[in-house]
């Protein structure tokens, strides 16, 4: 899959589009492109580039005892997924579940949703 290059829409054709905002449900202006159509993320949920993605990975490396076979395995399924890529309509949460999901294919750990709800 090739990556847009992502250019935003003109201030007058922006989006009013629901999001979740410290707790409350409000209704803000989103950005979109124009040559993929994708809306940008403007909530607090922000996604976190691959570097922060990688430092994690190697923290549940040390903390779950993986081997580095299992960790090279890991680090290319995320460094060719898109979702830890273009950040520019994924939420922090939804890299978070992907996140989990490829540590689960290379991995027997299971809840790793708790150990990581702290960060």
């Amino acid at each position: 899959m090739e990556l847009c290059s992502h250019q935003g829409c003109p201030q007058d054709q922006k989006l009013w589009l629901p999001v979740e905002v410290a707790g409350r449900g409000d209704v803000v202006r989103h950005e979109w492109c124009v040559c993929c159509g994708v809306v940008k993320n403007v909530s607090d949920d922000r996604p976190r580039k691959l570097g922060f993605w990688m430092n994690m990975l190697s923290f549940v490396a040390f903390h779950f005892g993986l081997k580095k076979v299992q960790v090279r395995l890991i680090a290319k399924a995320l460094e060719n997924n898109f979702v830890f890529s273009d950040l520019y309509g994924v939420t922090g949460s939804g890299q978070k579940a992907e996140f989990v999901r490829i540590i689960g294919l290379y991995s027997r750990i299971r809840n790793l949703e708790r150990f990581l709800a702290v960060y």
